[in-house]
């Protein structure tokens, strides 16, 4: 058994920590569509801009198609970190004539963290049948999951309860 510190709270008593990065738990192309198309729609309208084609261009430079429901294998989004994505993003839309700015960007990017931490936007990335999951760390008296949240707060994790 180990203690845990996350963020000055301490979980004491850790069997067993478990680590999904390869999409067993957790489906992370449901999340990035949500991303992309939002980031999309807020650059959309920090520009006053409103038309569908260019948040779908926009999400697809991003890596997202929307009208396939397919992600780019080779990103950017899932890739490429954030300010590679943001520069592009700005790069792309300035060759287009459009006038924009790299703190309108990163602005449109954080209003998109905030609307993504909410619970009902994360719980989509679920792969079905993982609730089983929880239920089983229910049985098993299990005190919490922990989720990490590179969007809200770099390098924080989260606690959740089970």
């Amino acid at each position: 058994m180990i203690d845990l510190e996350i963020n000055g709270t301490i979980l004491k008593g850790i069997d067993l920590i478990i680590f999904d990065k390869d999409g067993t738990l957790f489906e992370l192309f449901p999340y990035w569509i949500v991303v992309a198309r939002k980031r999309a729609e807020n650059i959309c309208r920090a520009m006053h801009v409103s038309d569908e084609s260019l948040v779908d261009w926009i999400a697809l430079l991003m890596g997202v198609d929307n009208t396939k429901k397919a992600m780019n294998p080779k990103g950017p989004i899932g890739i490429n970190n954030r300010p590679y994505i943001e520069n592009l993003v700005f790069e792309e839309l300035q060759k287009k004539g459009y006038t924009v700015d790299p703190p309108m960007i990163t602005t449109a990017f954080r209003e998109t963290d905030v609307y993504i931490s909410q619970d009902r936007i994360l719980r989509q990335a679920l792969v079905p049948g993982s609730g089983g999951l929880s239920s089983s760390c229910q049985r098993f008296h299990l005190i919490a999951g922990v989720r990490y949240s590179p969007m809200t707060r770099p390098s924080t994790l989260n606690i959740l309860p089970c």
